[in-house]
Formats: C-alpha cells, structure tokens, sequence
C-alpha cells in the first residue's frame, strides 16, 4: 500500500539525529536504553571511493522470489540517497553530512537497491559498535513505485548476512507504534517487540523496539 514503509525506522533523537555523534562507536552501551547501533539499516565491507562498480551482494533471498540485486552504496549515489530521504521520510531525516560520513565509516553501513535512471528503489543503513555483538537496523527506506514488489524484504535480507558476516549475534531496529505494515514486515522476518519508546519521535510519536536473534543461515534455509 501506498506509504506502507515510509518512515519505517525512527532517526536517533538528540544528538544523533542532529549529526553530533558519529555512527555506533559513539553511542552507549545497550543497557535498556536505546541501542548501541542505529536508526534506519545495514552493513558489509565498503567499497572505496575510486571504485567504480561496487560489488553486489549475493542473493540471499528465496528462490521462488524476482532476483532482487542489493549492492553496496558509494560517494556517487549521494545525491540518490538524499532524494530518496526526502521523499520517504516527513522527520527525523538524514542529512547529505550524515550520509557522506556513514558511506565512509567501518561502523556504517550503507545498502541500495537500484531504481529507473539515477534513483534508488530502496536504501538500508546499519550500525555496528566495536566489541558488540549488536547491530542496529538503523534505516529502511523505499521507493514509492517500489513498495510491495520485495524490495524492502530484500534489504532486510542482506542486512541480516552482513550482521552476520560481522559476527554480530543480535540485530535490533526501532519502528513507529502506528506503523501496522512495518510490524507486520519485521515480525514476519522473526524479529520480536522487546521495549516500548514513549514519545521516542520528533514528532512525538511513540515506537517499539524490535531485535532478532541471528541463527546460522544454513538452519535459516532448511
């Protein structure tokens, strides 16, 4: 449905959201409070600028599913990771500051799928933090013509294989209360509601926290 994941995940209030702390090295430990790693979300080894082509990803969707190519975003999809912000998201966005600072952190991760011409169909930001075993689904964003064709199952797939590729144990995400297609997405994936967010967006909308618990992916596929 139209809007069904717009504005998915919340965008870290505070300092965070205003580009002050930079990425999940800087945040606190995950004690109860909001989670070390996070936003909207994804992670895997970043190409470098002066990579032309970077690489894909490999399909880790079903296979009775349209083959659905996710990549690694570079500093040349800037402007179509920003567009694609604006356009989703009413609040809690993030800048083009942000965005260039995460594309070029090991703490950050950034994944696309592409859209018609130079847009991108859907993005996923992740946060990893130094010694945990916690990464945080920081941002999911898609594309209004892309909503409902597997585009955001398929970023939430290689999101799970680059926290494990991480050796991440547990990957948590946060989402708007009044987000019923959101929900229904991540429970579907086997995340379960583990904390509630009172107030927790700019905008004074309350979220749930939701974590999955990362089995190996040959148990996963059999």
């Amino acid at each position: 449905p139209p809007s069904a994941l717009s504005g998915t995940f919340p965008r870290e209030r505070g300092k965070e959201a205003m580009g002050i702390l930079d990425t999940a090295s800087s945040l606190p430990p995950c004690n109860g409070g909001r989670c070390p790693t996070g936003r909207k979300g994804a992670a895997l080894a970043f190409p470098s600028k002066l990579q032309l082509s970077p690489p894909l990803l490999p399909n880790v969707q079903p296979a009775s599913s349209p083959r659905i190519e996710v990549r690694h975003a570079s500093l040349a999809d800037l402007d179509a990771l920003v567009a694609l912000e604006q356009r989703t998201f009413d609040s809690d966005q993030l800048s083009r500051t942000q965005y260039r600072r995460h594309l070029a952190s090991d703490s950050a991760r950034v994944l696309v799928v592409d859209g018609a011409g130079p847009s991108l169909a859907g993005a996923a930001v992740v946060f990893f933090r130094k010694g945990s075993a916690v990464a945080r689904l920081y941002s999911l964003a898609t594309a209004a013509e892309a909503r409902g064709k597997g585009v955001a199952s398929a970023l939430m797939a290689a999101t799970t294989k680059a926290a494990r590729d991480r050796g991440c144990r547990v990957l948590r995400l946060e989402v708007r209360a009044d987000n019923v297609a959101a929900i229904g997405l991540y429970e579907r994936q086997g995340y379960r509601r583990i904390g509630q967010l009172p107030g927790y967006y700019e905008d004074g909308a309350d979220g749930w926290r939701y974590e999955r618990v990362l089995g190996s992916l040959a148990v996963e596929t059999h």
